[in-house]
């Protein structure tokens, strides 16, 4: 998968926007997917604030709201 970027999270995971999917790894690098676009290729590392990711592929704008 194509990697568009990554940030760090506030509880310290690596969040890796990488091809249609965002995915989170821990210190010891075991990761999972955080959410699967659908095929919808990723093209922006995910920012974070408060309880928000916002993620971006060449057509369209997502937010992901933590519940």
């Amino acid at each position: 998968a194509t990697i568009a970027g990554a940030g760090i999270t506030t509880d310290d995971r690596l969040l890796v926007s990488a091809g249609d999917a965002l995915v989170a790894y821990n210190a010891t690098g075991a990761s999972h997917v955080v959410h699967s676009f659908g095929g919808d290729a990723l093209r922006t590392p995910p920012a974070m604030e408060d309880n928000e990711i916002v993620v971006a592929s060449s057509r369209h704008v997502y937010t992901l709201v933590r519940r």
